[in-house]
């Protein structure tokens, strides 16, 4: 295994690796997944990070098999661009695992404790195919693997959020090129916001940036005489409301925390509905998250839009456009809260030992 070593300021520190060749990232400004991913040919990728004070990494098998199906749906969409996938997850790991164990050595040696490991991998077409080996399924695809510093959040952090958009091209997909193009919007956000939530109308909102996006709110049966609070401490905790996120024909990423929510509001009886949540319907919302493989379940502290709706403006008229607001529930003992710890829970149970990784 070669490496080269450089220093990388502020506590800040990033890995990347290739066919199991380790080079720590050089651009010390920028060691995060963002920049390898623009720098990178573009691909299907999937992101995950370690937990348990690295030594486990979240919902492994659920990953690759979200890589897998985006691999798949960049094949069928851009057939001349990217090749067919793997046949197996098995296949696919045999393609990742040399790179992923180098490069969670090197991590484990800069990680500082209370860090955890941020976990991204590549898969784009390796033009070299045909000459590097005979098994030409093993080399149509090429992997890159990045490993950087993660801090997770105090579970209780909120975010503030702002509505600008458009949706995503070939949003079933998790597509690195969707970096490149979700910077304009990065840039033009408001100063406070740390999260965009996309719509193409300003009323349907389909997902972050990022992150899928949910709100819990009064269900549209639920009875006028009822207050919210009255509700949550009757003997049925989840009667009167529901919660609301995109459905994939709406245009939005198939997160595997999204569907972990999914999977938890059902088991629990939390009524749970695929329909975009609509701003004209916010005085029904009394709480708000997103969620994301790095953030898990985040609390929405405030969703802000601009008032005259436009998704011609430019970097600057984004800036000083006019915006209202709309504050949410934060409060502990909320419905987002008990939703969070259900799916750490479960996502804790599903978890890989990176020991197992580095054993093979």
């Amino acid at each position: 295994m070669m490496m080269r070593m450089n220093s990388i300021a502020g506590g800040s520190w990033g890995v990347q690796v290739q066919r199991g060749l380790v080079d720590e990232v050089t651009d010390v400004e920028r060691p995060g997944a963002g920049a390898f991913l623009s720098s990178s040919p573009k691909g299907a990728y999937t992101v995950t990070r370690s937990n348990n004070d690295g030594s486990t990494i979240f919902l492994w098998r659920r990953h690759m098999q979200r890589l897998v199906q985006s691999m798949m749906l960049l094949a069928e969409a851009m057939p001349s661009k990217f090749p067919e996938p793997p046949a197996s997850i098995s296949t696919l790991e045999h393609l990742i695992f040399p790179s992923l164990q180098a490069g969670l050595c090197r991590a484990l040696e800069l990680r500082k404790p209370a860090e955890e490991i941020s976990i991204s991998i590549l898969a784009y077409r390796n033009e070299e195919f045909e000459s590097c080996c005979k098994k030409k399924l093993e080399c149509e695809w090429e992997i890159g693997v990045h490993l950087s510093r993660y801090l997770p959040r105090p579970l209780s952090t909120a975010v503030d959020t702002a509505i600008m958009g458009p949706s995503r091209e070939l949003p079933l997909a998790k597509f690195s090129l969707w970096v490149d193009t979700r910077r304009f919007l990065e840039k033009s956000k408001p100063l406070s916001v740390s999260e965009i939530i996309l719509s193409d109308d300003g009323d349907l909102l389909l997902e972050g940036s990022v992150t899928n996006f949910f709100v819990v709110a009064e269900s549209r049966a639920y009875s006028k005489d009822c207050n919210y609070d009255e509700r949550r401490d009757s003997r049925n905790q989840w009667e009167g409301i529901e919660v609301q996120t995109a459905a994939l024909k709406d245009g939005v990423l198939p997160g595997v925390i999204r569907q972990l929510v999914i999977e938890v509001c059902r088991l629990q009886g939390i009524p749970i509905l695929e329909v975009a949540p609509s701003w004209e319907s916010r005085h029904t919302w009394r709480e708000a998250f997103v969620t994301s493989s790095l953030r898990l379940v985040q609390p929405v502290a405030s969703i802000q839009r601009p008032i005259a709706w436009d998704l011609t403006r430019s970097s600057d008229a984004w800036k000083t456009c006019e915006w209202t607001c709309h504050s949410l529930d934060t409060s502990l003992g909320s419905v987002t809260q008990r939703i969070q710890s259900l799916v750490i829970e479960k996502a804790t149970q599903e978890n890989l030992q990176i020991d197992d990784i580095l054993s093979l």
